[in-house]
């Protein structure tokens, strides 16, 4: 493949029309999607997100639902209340669930963008691929999410300081570990997704993909930095598009509120706002699979032009090509 073809787009329109052509692929997309690992611009949002302020709040980190059981908290077995045992139980289990999906389809989705561009591939052999790979990349993405967090929390602290002393030496010292924080996220991102891809692809052991894919991100971290804007870009477009297609689609819904008003019946209006939250919620997650289809996918293929070497940044071609605009003919 020669070098001076454009890389992005290149990637982009094959890995579009890779992903619309393999709508099955749509289904890993929806669970991959819910690691939130996929996209290395997800961290700079997490930060912003967090830093400052959970602080010292523990128990904004325990998960909501243990926030909704009091009512049953007078009920009580062996010492310890029903409602913290069965939400418990039922929180473990989906988590367990959810996570094996999100880490099985990751992997699925890998194996078939790979194979899609060399041939055909079916809903069978991706998921037994990510099934294979299932441990490494559960250790790959629980590894991220540790020290992700882990950088989170030590961001909060200076302003946690401020708050409870008001030293004004913990603002700027706040900025500064933010900053550090948010490089050493983005770092840990691409890794997991370079790792991940290097034992899917490549078939290396653990180590081999960590030690390889700091290797990969070190020589390639500005074509990996274009490739996130990118996609930043792309994914906005995309929730930009699908809010007005919320909000056309929310016409005729009006319409059938104000027909059920008009008729003063609330069996009415339940079903048309049950509808409404099926088609809207239909809407997302089709919008959502695709995307995330789309974006692993051209992660992929990135990752398989640098692998091939044919992966130029886009600031460095203008870099050495602006000579030549200067030279005298």
């Amino acid at each position: 493949m020669p070098k001076h073809q454009p890389l992005y787009r290149e990637i982009l329109k094959k890995s579009f029309r890779l992903s619309w052509e393999n709508k099955w692929l749509w289904i890993f997309g929806f669970f991959a999607g819910l690691l939130g690992n996929g996209l290395a611009y997800e961290v700079f949002f997490k930060n912003l997100d967090y830093a400052g302020i959970t602080g010292w709040n523990i128990g904004s980190y325990i998960p909501p639902i243990y926030q909704k059981i009091s009512f049953l908290a007078s009920l009580k077995t062996w010492g310890a209340p029903w409602s913290i045992v069965l939400a418990s139980a039922v929180f473990i289990l989906l988590g367990a669930i959810i996570l094996f999906l999100a880490i099985t389809s990751y992997g699925a989705l890998v194996h078939g963008s790979r194979k899609a561009l060399k041939g055909k591939s079916d809903f069978r052999e991706c998921f037994l691929s990510g099934l294979k790979n299932f441990w490494h990349i559960l250790g790959y993405n629980a590894g991220a999410k540790i020290l992700i967090y882990g950088f989170l929390f030590l961001t909060s602290l200076p302003l946690g300081w401020y708050l409870a002393g008001g030293k004004w030496i913990a603002l700027p010292l706040y900025f500064l570990i933010f900053l550090l924080a948010l490089a050493a996220s983005l770092v840990v991102s691409f890794l997991t997704v370079y790792a991940s891809a290097g034992k899917i692809i490549l078939g290396e052991d653990f180590f081999e993909s960590v030690k390889n894919g700091l290797v990969t991100f070190k020589d390639n971290w500005l074509v990996s930095v274009e490739m996130t804007a990118i996609l930043f870009f792309l994914n906005l477009i995309a929730a930009l598009l699908l809010a007005t297609g919320m909000i056309f689609a929310s016409v005729p819904f009006f319409l059938l509120f104000l027909g059920a008003y008009l008729l003063n019946s609330a069996a009415a209006f339940w079903i048309v706002l049950a509808l409404m939250l099926v088609v809207f919620g239909l809407l997302t997650v089709l919008v959502g699979s695709f995307m995330s289809t789309w974006n692993l996918s051209a992660w992929t293929m990135l990752y398989m032009r640098i692998v091939d070497k044919t992966a130029v940044s886009k600031i460095m071609r203008l870099a050495k090509a602006i000579p030549a605009y200067f030279k005298v003919k």
